[in-house]
């Protein structure tokens, strides 16, 4: 970015177009003089009898006319504004992938409706909060699985996140490391650093382990948010908050506790 003060440039490159147009506009005008080029041979008081002075070029030929547009278009290219803005083409928030955990805990019902459902709540509005950052989403059980590549948008997110259901998941258990391993890859491929978020009741220690090794070697982070019961609420199946603490230690990220409030 070129800032003049009064006014920046965007892409100040294109202003280089305008050297060469200039140039040639000048070498096309020297070319032409035919007085330039008798200069040196002839007399300067015979060079009007030699050279009708009504043949000397002027600037206002059909080059000019092509100089000027090339002038014109090299300074609308390079993005001419009165304060800095970005560039629409370049989308610099860091992703994120918010990874759901669709497991058989998760379908305990001491959060009405359910954990699951709980979690899908708490998903739309992080989709929400986020509004056109890219956003991606995972869904997990014994395998994990892509749901929606990077998305800027909210409604679209949100639709299949509402389509989220465990009857889906074709295997059975959680494999919280390969929603990570997954989550990475999908980050991977914007170039920024970004984080994965599980919404989830728990993890298992290979899984943790796991976690440690992936993110150590990543510039991603690992957060995780407890869908979990009221403090002193009966229990229908055991939360594993300390397992989650353990994958954020590892992952570089934070735990939030989502439970109702």
């Amino acid at each position: 970015m070129l800032d003049l003060g009064f006014m920046v440039f965007l892409r100040p490159w294109w202003l280089l177009g305008i050297v060469p147009a200039l140039v040639l506009l000048m070498l096309n005008v020297r070319g032409s003089d035919h007085r330039r080029r008798l200069a040196d041979h002839v007399d300067r008081h015979l060079m009007d009898v030699i050279v009708d002075p009504s043949t000397r070029p002027g600037w206002f030929r059909p080059i000019t006319g092509f100089v000027l547009l090339t002038v014109l278009a090299s300074i609308a290219i390079a993005g001419p504004a009165w304060d800095a803005e970005p560039s629409p083409f370049a989308e610099e928030a860091a992703p994120m992938v918010i990874a759901i955990d669709l497991s058989d805990t998760m379908a305990a019902d001491d959060l009405m409706p359910s954990r699951f459902e709980r979690a899908k709540l708490k998903a739309i509005d992080l989709i929400n909060l986020r509004g056109s950052a890219p956003t991606a989403l995972v869904a997990y059980a014994g395998t994990a699985h892509l749901v929606l590549p990077l998305s800027q948008d909210p409604a679209f997110l949100t639709q299949f996140v509402e389509s989220l259901d465990p009857s889906l998941m074709p295997v059975s258990g959680r494999d919280t490391s390969a929603a990570v391993r997954l989550a990475f890859e999908i980050m991977d491929t914007s170039g920024l650093p970004g984080t994965v978020v599980l919404l989830s009741d728990g993890a298992d220690q290979a899984a943790i382990d796991t976690i440690g090794d992936l993110a150590s070697g990543s510039r991603h982070q690992v957060s995780s948010l407890l869908i979990a019961p009221f403090e002193g609420q009966p229990v229908t199946t055991p939360v594993d908050r300390p397992s989650l603490e353990t994958v954020v230690d590892a992952g570089g990220g934070a735990l939030v506790d989502l439970s109702p409030d």
